[in-house]
């Protein structure tokens, strides 16, 4: 009887661990933040705004997730390039301020395209990401985030975010 009880009262606290933090209740959000305004790497202003009129692509990584994004873009940008708004995202809140200026100077000579910097991490933590792998996000016209694929494009992650692109684009034609 007592184990029984120490077994109710150990699920019963580990359960509510879970709960108070918050993950397991509600994993990720549904929306995309209205507004998203952030310098890139080359100190450009960049602005990720719902309602949108093209369906959003959104890369979000830190430093070693980073590596998988080039994939996704590769797999998808030829496809889609025309129809829809690619975005990069990353999550700098890690980098200390007097090394930012460096950090983005190596930013600017790996990446060619803007990628929206990100030096507090609030706004990655806005999208709830997993840290260290690519998320990959579809978000239609009114921000509605339609589809999430974590770490390296496999040909399975590609065609589901194919699939969601391709629903959202359809919706947004209709």
């Amino acid at each position: 009887m007592i184990k029984l009880k120490f077994i109710f009262w150990l699920s019963g606290m580990l359960l509510s661990s879970v709960l108070a933090r918050g993950e397991e209740s509600s994993p990720w959000p549904t929306n995309a933040p209205a507004l998203v305004e952030l310098k890139d790497q080359f100190s450009k202003p960049q602005k990720l705004a719902f309602p949108n009129a093209k369906v959003t692509l959104l890369a979000i990584a830190d430093k070693k997730g980073s590596t998988e994004v080039k994939g996704w873009i590769a797999a998808l940008k030829p496809r889609y390039a025309e129809r829809i708004d690619i975005h990069g995202l990353a999550d700098m809140g890690g980098v200390p301020g007097f090394l930012q200026g460096n950090v983005s100077k190596k930013f600017q000579a790996t990446c060619q395209y803007p990628v929206m910097m990100d030096w507090s991490g609030k706004v990655c933590k806005r999208f709830r990401y997993r840290e260290d792998v690519a998320n990959i996000l579809v978000i239609d016209g009114n921000g509605a985030i339609r589809e999430r694929v974590f770490g390296a494009a496999t040909e399975a992650g590609v065609a589901r975010i194919s699939h969601a692109l391709d629903a959202a684009l359809q919706a947004q034609n209709n």
